[in-house]
């Protein structure tokens, strides 16, 4: 709970998270002064993407690839089989989640 008086620290998702915006401003300054981390992202992106593409083709049409960015995941067009998917992806390692049948991006 925030107490108002000077040199409290209360921050929440939609107040500014001081240390995340230090962090960032550190990142950018420290990481982007070239190229080289943007392309090598770029990079990264695509492998993901490729290896994801490819691991829905052997599925037909019961699985997309969906994203931008690293944020890339599968468009299960099978709920009945999206529940299994997830369980088998957390086994091997990803973050992986069931989002549900509304979500679009």
């Amino acid at each position: 709970m925030a107490s108002g008086k000077p040199g409290t620290v209360h921050t929440g998702t939609f107040r500014g998270n001081n240390l995340a915006l230090i962090s960032a401003t550190a990142a950018i300054n420290t990481y982007w002064r070239s190229e080289t981390l943007s392309e090598h992202v770029h990079r990264v992106v695509d492998c993901m993407r490729c290896r994801l593409e490819a691991m829905a083709s052997k599925h037909g049409n019961n699985f997309a690839v969906r994203g931008r960015g690293m944020a890339l995941g599968f468009d299960c067009k099978m709920p009945e089989i999206a529940s299994g998917a997830v369980r088998k992806a957390f086994e091997k390692g990803p973050l992986s989640n069931d989002a549900g049948p509304l979500i679009k991006s």
